[in-house]
């Protein structure tokens, strides 16, 4: 047998063999056909020879004929291993594309928003468990349907609109959806764009959903909470600010602050406290954020506060601390109380007042001295007024001069009670102004540009600022009152009106009482006389009668000594009577 049909045969054998090894391992119908290609040739190969051998006893063929049986096995091999690389080549290329789509399906199933994709018919060709949990459907009961089966038909005729429109522009698009399947309305934002073709042509639809609706709910929760909030700040009849904590600026305020503070919205929005000078004392704020940093709140704390205009006011300062568009601020409300302080300061003054009143008219009604009556009065004043001194004085118009009755101080004062000095010390315009019954006020004493030595003495002690009162009584001057305070313009109006009304009660009682002690004294003297008339009656004897009188004289008229002279002629007097001395005629 030549040795060239016997390599072909091998050739073709062995190309069989690896056909059919790969057939079984690739089962892919083009090795399939090729082995049995090989098989058929081999066989008719076989046939060929053997019927040669069988005739002629040998085999011989010509060596071209020969050579291309050789030609056909090598090729026949060659096919065959080209051919099982390209399948290798492709097996692999499916492996990588089936793990391809395997790693974008798990990426698709574990991400909770809808993803899906529909054809130009509007029917889905996929779409994840998370779409298909919202329709409350399998996902193989989705896919091949269109939206009018599966949405309500608003919805459905919505969705759908969407989908052309996105379809048609060739671009991505974002919407919020609002859908309704199976009774559930959710709100959804959807990323739609078109799906290609390998060509460039549009064959559908791919979308992206983000179910927002706890997300709408919330910001419609939080949306409808800062509208209550915003109404409740500004229609309040509170004065309430907001202020933020990282720069302590007024970020919001109400209506009510501005007509507080007399600033404008635009002067305050911006700004802060100190800038605006609205503290009037430090120590306020010190305390305020000593609360706000160991309670992280403040309520009812007093304060006072400076408006526009310079006025000094009195507060109660709450403050909360809030969140505004994620910046922690403070919560404030501060409520004027300036006017209900100054009703209770004027309840309280005028209660006082009232109890010194009425100790004075006990005091008169007791029948106590002028000194008394005025000591009461100036102590019941002291604690009423911010005054460092107070005096009362009366006058003794027929002796030209002036009697301090009584004096409460806490500075050191030259004069005492009892003192006299003459009326001429006091200057003589403000003199006229108390004898017309008018109030002389001192705002600062420091402006006098002519003092009377009386000021000129509570000067030296620190006093800047003075009120003299009348005591007028039935129309006419009987004395005054005197208060020094060491500040200027110390004393307020309604205290001014308290002296006054004081100094009314006071003249009063002072009148009643030299009335009362000029009437004890008549009456005084009215029994003495009747006493002397009753000695005169029982007795002739003059001695007896001037013992009598003398005796009777020192209830009127407390003497050490006494004597009574008689005259006897034009020359001379005689001692008659005497007390205290030693008893002697004398001539």
């Amino acid at each position: 047998m030549n040795a060239i049909l016997i390599l072909s045969i091998i050739i073709r054998l062995v190309a069989f063999i690896v056909a059919l090894i790969l057939l079984r391992k690739t089962r892919d119908w083009r090795m399939g056909f090729l082995a049995l290609t090989l098989f058929l040739m081999g066989a008719y190969q076989s046939l060929a020879l053997g019927e040669i051998v069988r005739t002629t006893g040998e085999v011989t063929f010509p060596i071209a004929k020969e050579l291309t049986g050789l030609a056909i096995s090598i090729l026949a091999l060659l096919t065959v291993l080209g051919l099982a690389a390209l399948l290798a080549r492709h097996r692999k290329e499916q492996h990588a594309l089936h793990e391809s789509h395997s790693l974008l399906q798990a990426i698709i199933e574990s991400t909770p928003d809808a993803v899906f994709v529909k054809d130009l018919e509007g029917r889905y060709v996929m779409i994840n468990s998370a779409g298909a949990r919202f329709l409350e459907k399998a996902v193989e009961e989705v896919i091949g349907q269109d939206d009018t089966a599966l949405f309500s038909p608003d919805t459905a005729s919505q969705i759908m609109e969407t989908d052309r429109k996105v379809r048609d522009s060739g671009e991505f698009r974002m919407y919020e959806e609002t859908s309704t399947a199976m009774g559930v309305t959710r709100t959804y934002l959807a990323r739609k764009g078109p799906w290609w073709d390998n060509n460039g042509n549009v064959i559908g639809l791919i979308g992206i959903a983000t179910d927002i609706t706890e997300g709408k709910q919330a910001e419609e929760e939080l949306r409808a909470s800062q509208e209550r909030f915003s109404k409740a700040f500004y229609s309040s009849p509170y004065p309430m600010s907001i202020i933020r904590l990282r720069d302590n600026r007024f970020i919001y305020t109400n209506d009510n602050v501005v007509r507080m503070t007399g600033y404008r919205r635009e002067e305050i929005i911006g700004h802060t406290a100190l800038e605006l000078n609205v503290w009037v004392d430090t120590g306020d704020r010190k305390e305020i954020l000593r609360l706000l940093k160991e309670q992280g709140r403040v309520h009812q704390k007093d304060i006072k506060f400076r408006t526009k205009s310079g006025q000094v006011r009195e507060g109660l300062f709450s403050a909360e601390t809030i969140e505004v568009d994620g910046e922690p601020c403070l919560l404030t409300t501060t409520n004027d109380i300036t006017e209900r302080k100054r009703a209770e300061d004027a309840l309280a003054g005028h209660a006082e007042r009232l109890r010194a009143l009425r100790e004075m008219d006990q005091a008169i009604l007791a029948a106590r001295s002028p000194e008394e009556i005025a000591e009461v009065a100036l102590s019941h004043l002291r604690q009423l007024l911010p005054a460092q001194g107070a005096v009362s004085v009366v006058f003794a118009f027929e002796e030209d001069e002036a009697k301090v009755l009584a004096v409460n101080a806490d500075i050191r004062v030259s004069v005492r009670p009892g003192a006299r000095f003459p009326i001429a010390r006091f200057n003589r315009e403000r003199f006229e102004k108390l004898r017309q019954g008018e109030t002389v006020v001192v705002g600062d004493v420091e402006e006098l540009s002519c003092v009377s030595p009386p000021i000129e003495e509570i000067r030296t002690e620190g006093v800047r600022s003075y009120v003299g009162v009348p005591l007028m009584a039935q129309g006419k001057l009987v004395g005054a009152l005197g208060f020094g305070a060491d500040s200027p313009q110390a004393f307020s109006e309604s205290e001014i009106d308290l002296m006054e009304e004081v100094a009314e009660v006071l003249a009063i009682a002072i009148q009643q009482s030299r009335l009362f002690k000029a009437e004890r004294r008549a009456r005084r003297i009215a029994e003495t006389l009747q006493s002397a008339n009753l000695a005169l009656s029982r007795t002739l004897q003059l001695d007896q009668v001037l013992e009598v009188f003398l005796t009777l004289m020192r209830e009127l008229i407390p003497y050490d000594s006494a004597s009574v002279m008689l005259r006897e002629t034009e020359t001379c007097m005689t001692v008659r009577a005497v007390r205290g001395y030693t008893a002697r005629g004398a001539k």
